[in-house]
């Protein structure tokens, strides 16, 4: 990821006063390689897991609350429970929970456990 899609994720949180800087529309339009079908890639989460740039992963669990984690996300989020290379964790537990998916129960006890 470069710098100018790294500024286009932060663009994607919501400010204190409801605003963002950009729109889902925008943001695919500028960075169409974010997002696959409607969900976040999963070419940039692996690619954020090889170099564990925490940057990165970061910006794709932004790109992932805004546009949606699927199934295919669920293997590299269950090793990012556990990886101390980041600091994302309370964005993977939440994408776990929004997966509803009952197998994330024992990635999601360890992260209490942390």
């Amino acid at each position: 990821m470069n710098e100018l899609e790294r500024k286009l994720c932060h663009q994607l949180v919501m400010m204190p006063d409801g605003r963002v800087g950009i729109g889902q529309e925008e943001f695919v339009r500028q960075f169409p390689s974010a997002v696959r079908e409607g969900r976040l890639s999963l070419e940039l989460v692996h690619e954020a897991v090889r170099s564990e740039n925490s940057d990165d992963l970061m910006c794709t669990m932004v790109i992932g609350h805004v546009f949606s984690f699927g199934p295919e996300h669920v293997d590299l989020l269950y090793g990012l429970v556990d990886s101390v290379w980041h600091q994302s964790h309370e964005d993977v537990v939440s994408a776990l929970d929004d997966l509803r998916t009952p197998d994330a129960m024992g990635a999601l006890f360890r992260a209490t456990q942390w």
